[in-house]
């Protein structure tokens, strides 16, 4: 992870080791339990961790003054939720002319640091599309 300071082109540089232990599963309701065209779900949850931190400066090319942060081993991974999941219903419109959609996601727990001290407000999202397959034809 980078952080930058674009009046000196310095930047803060976090690495480590990032480790992953968790289970993912997706799914799609079948057609005779569903009422819209589709309905897909995902859920996750993983142990995001942070080991063997080192922090350092990035001047010219060069990662400079990199020192072991032992203080951040065992935090969470930046911008990694431990728990996320996702519901995204979809209809399709008749003769192939499209589909409309809308998703919504759940997030707990992302840093925005290393250090775990900036977590998002924002953890739900809502969002939607309408998809054309096909263009209209003017005569």
């Amino acid at each position: 992870m980078r952080s930058s300071n674009p009046t000196t082109s310095r930047c803060t540089v976090v690495s480590g080791r990032y480790d992953h232990d968790g289970v993912e599963l997706d799914g799609e309701l079948p057609p005779d339990l569903r009422s819209v065209s589709a309905f897909y779900h995902e859920a996750i949850y993983q142990k995001p961790k942070l080991s063997n931190v080192f922090i350092g400066t990035f001047l010219n090319g060069q990662t400079v003054n990199s020192a072991h942060s032992a203080q951040y081993d065992g935090n969470i991974q930046e911008r990694t939720p431990q728990l996320m999941y996702s519901i995204q219903p979809r209809n399709d419109f008749p003769d192939h002319w499209g589909a409309v959609y809308l998703r919504y996601e759940y997030h707990r727990k992302i840093y925005a640091d290393a250090g775990n001290a900036w977590p998002p407000r924002l953890r739900h999202t809502v969002g939607g599309r309408n998809v054309t397959s096909r263009q209209a034809q003017l005569t």
